[in-house]
């Protein structure tokens, strides 16, 4: 069974021009984990995310590669959080995505349910020859098809 079979071919998505203001927004008020996001062609860049806005909020000591594991010495208040928020709300979100690894709507499904489980976040499933995204596949759509539950 391929990929296509599994995915939601409608995803919702954010655009590379949108703010980071819009996409946290939007993630939140939706209680999205993440979104792609793509071009004005609608080809995948890569996933804007709540750890995107956790990312932003904290030290850069603490969420750099081989940064701190633990930081209880490290103070922080709501309002330092708001104030490095509106630091960058206006920028574009393609200044803080992450690639993240993709599918093709041919591949295998337990392929993409293993992508599913290692990277435990929605998997993008992307066009061949184009790179435009054509679905995402979540925990929640491969649920509905084992379940056999109508989306």
């Amino acid at each position: 069974m391929p990929a296509r079979d599994v995915m939601d071919p409608q995803p919702t998505v954010l655009r590379s021009t949108d703010t980071i203001e819009d996409a946290v927004h939007h993630v939140m008020q939706n209680r999205y984990r993440n979104l792609p996001v793509v071009d004005h062609k609608g080809c995948y860049l890569g996933v804007f995310g709540v750890n995107h806005l956790l990312k932003m909020l904290m030290p850069k000591a603490v969420v750099m590669e081989r940064g701190l594991t633990s930081a209880p010495f490290v103070h922080g208040t709501l309002q330092e959080m708001r104030r490095k928020f509106d630091e960058v709300k206006g920028c574009v979100i393609t200044d803080c995505i992450d690639p993240q690894e993709t599918v093709y709507p041919d591949t295998s499904t337990l392929e993409a349910l293993l992508i599913l489980y290692r990277t435990r976040s929605s998997v993008p499933v992307i066009d061949r020859q184009t790179g435009c995204l054509v679905g995402m596949i979540s925990y929640w759509d491969v649920g509905e098809r084992v379940l056999g539950i109508e989306p």
